[in-house]
């Protein structure tokens, strides 16, 4: 039986399949379903067709500083790292607390406590 994984903890496999569980208080909204997770990494510039940046843009360096992309490059540009769980149905971003491997194990219970360490 696997138990639930702290996201802050550990993250699973880019191309991984899982169960994943987000719950919102504010709104009491909770999404315990199974997908895949991707790494997503960008800088928050458009892209060009080829996968070069869009010139102009500006960006946020590593040191903190802005640039701006020139002949399709950014530079020292700082990455900014997602995390993504989905399926065909829709996809958190960034969203998602806990996560456990998929097995094929029937649905999970949801995390019993708020805490790092559930099962």
């Amino acid at each position: 039986m696997s138990k639930w994984i702290f996201i802050g903890d550990q993250k699973p496999e880019d191309g991984q399949k899982v169960w994943y569980f987000f719950h919102h208080d504010a709104f009491d909204f909770t999404v315990l379903d199974r997908g895949v997770y991707e790494r997503s990494e960008e800088i928050g510039v458009d892209h060009n067709e080829d996968g070069s940046y869009v010139d102009g843009w500006p960006y946020e360096k590593i040191d903190g500083t802005t640039g701006v992309t020139e002949n399709g490059k950014a530079p020292d540009a700082k990455i900014w790292v997602h995390d993504v769980f989905g399926n065909d149905t829709g996809w958190l971003t960034d969203d998602v607390t806990h996560w456990m491997p998929d097995t094929g194990q029937d649905r999970p219970e949801k995390p019993r406590a708020k805490c790092n360490t559930l099962s």
